[in-house]
């Protein structure tokens, strides 16, 4: 019984030690060996699209500007609001800059929007502000994050 044992010990010992061989480079010379693999690297990657959030706060105005190969770059808007589910499902609404845009999402979207829709045009209508322009639409939103 003790002699089985050690025939299995000593044939472990063995064959651990031919593995250890061939992995520290003392294997024979005729064994074969893969050549190392070559690495690949990506190409040079171009950003093609850049996102920055303009307002944040209950509304969030965020422009995504996208260029692609050899083309002018467009700038869009999202509008989201990610805590209240009414708005979109939560997922962002494409918005133009302008006065149509802005009385379509402020009118058509939401009941808590079409609530604060007319103080929001009578603080247009004070500040002489332009929704023609990203400024105009900064100041409106950052104005209706303030209220309650």
């Amino acid at each position: 019984m003790k002699r089985l044992s050690f025939l299995v010990v000593f044939t472990g010992m063995f064959f651990c030690a031919i593995s250890q061989s061939k992995t520290n480079g003392t294997a024979s010379k005729n064994s074969t060996t893969k050549p190392p693999a070559q690495t690949k690297t990506a190409a040079i990657a171009t950003p093609t699209e850049f996102e920055s959030q303009i307002v944040y706060g209950k509304l969030i105005l965020t422009k995504t500007i996208i260029q692609g190969d050899g083309q002018v770059a467009t700038i869009r808007y999202t509008l989201s609001n990610f805590t209240d589910r009414s708005l979109n499902n939560r997922k962002p609404i494409s918005v133009a800059i302008s006065k149509n845009s802005f009385d379509s999402v402020f009118t058509k979207t939401t009941a808590e929007l079409a609530a604060k829709y007319p103080s929001l045009n009578k603080f247009i209508a004070e500040k002489n502000i332009s929704l023609a322009d990203e400024k105009g639409w900064i100041a409106v939103l950052n104005y209706y994050n303030s209220l309650n």
